[in-house]
């Protein structure tokens, strides 16, 4: 296992699966991410000590004003765009996936289902994702494979949906039910919530059931509502991004190795069950008795991390007697 360093500018994406990340900002980082480093992130956990809360809950009883709702969506179109420039498609955009940082911007993160795409697009055949905010082609039965630029801009309208109402526009108790209304259902906005002409018309073209007229990231970026009619445009593709590459000598470097993960496990297992002995051996009756009885917890920390630090002097392994001899030393 290891941590990898956070980048010197203020991330816009966090890249990773589950809760692992790479952060990185509108222009360069200090250890940037790139393709090449995909087997790294696949065994890192990595610690960002700027991020605090998902942007929203959905559903919610207080949606954003539509101000807010145009600032927290300009800066996921520039982490869309930024993303798809590095040819990642991210498959699974939705609120709780978009963290709202000490720094008031709204950064993407977890990519466990996302995907990497050579060329100019990438052609996806499978569903991935979460149900209510899949495109209807991902959820089509034709078999036919589609554009997993589009199919980012779809759930990036289900979003802005969402920021706005608080709710999804196409909700079902059924998944069969939920796709049926993905798939044929219009869109329809509450009357509870009055939102601009131009809001709607946006939302409407992200929302297009056929993904070859559906309206893509650069019209997007360039739509009145967000920009304020050309008065607060957003940075063109070229100034904000760049060709990422990464050498092996800078991900070498880039990473700080802690204990090994079968250490971690170990003493998760036992601070889990608050013994001293080998969590994963099958004792019977007639051994020694169990110390796994409730007693003071911090005991069990601090023997952890004494477990920790003679795992990493490379004596684990030597029996009770070793430990407890290493154990008195450190």
């Amino acid at each position: 296992m290891a941590v990898l360093p956070s980048c010197v500018t203020a991330p816009r994406i966090y890249w990773g699966c589950g809760p692992q990340w790479w952060g990185c900002g509108d222009g360069e980082c200090e250890t940037p991410p790139a393709r090449s480093v995909t087997a790294v992130l696949q065994s890192t956990l990595v610690a960002f000590p700027l991020l605090n809360r998902p942007v929203m809950e959905v559903p919610s009883d207080n949606p954003f004003s539509e101000e807010q709702a145009r600032l927290y969506f300009r800066d996921i179109v520039l982490g869309i765009e930024y993303l798809h420039y590095q040819k990642i498609i991210h498959r699974d955009i939705k609120p709780s996936n978009l963290l709202l940082g000490d720094d008031g911007h709204v950064k993407i993160a977890d990519f466990g289902v996302s995907n990497q795409f050579e060329g100019n697009d990438a052609q996806l055949s499978s569903t991935a994702g979460t149900p209510a905010f899949m495109a209807p082609e991902a959820i089509s039965d034709t078999g036919k494979s589609f554009s997993g630029k589009a199919l980012d801009v779809w759930a990036m309208g289900i979003t802005l949906y969402c920021f706005v109402y608080g709710k999804c526009p196409f909700i079902d108790e059924y998944i069969l039910g939920l796709h049926n209304r993905i798939k044929n259902k219009p869109v329809e906005f509450p009357e509870e919530a009055q939102i601009s002409e131009e809001l709607k018309e946006l939302i409407l073209r992200m929302l297009d059931k056929n993904p070859e007229t559906r309206i893509t990231v650069p019209e997007i970026k360039v739509h009145p509502w967000l920009t304020k009619g050309g008065e607060e445009p957003l940075p063109l593709e070229e100034e904000h991004c760049t060709v990422v590459e990464v050498t092996e000598e800078e991900v070498k470097n880039s990473v700080k190795t802690i204990p090994s993960l079968p250490a971690v496990i170990l003493v998760k297992a036992m601070l889990r069950k608050r013994s001293f002995g080998n969590p994963f051996e099958v004792q019977t009756r007639r051994e020694e008795r169990s110390m796994s009885a409730p007693g003071n917890l911090l005991m069990y920390v601090y023997t952890a991390l004494a477990l920790l630090h003679v795992e990493s002097k490379g004596v684990w392994g030597g029996g009770t007697k070793q430990f407890a001899d290493v154990f008195c030393s450190t």
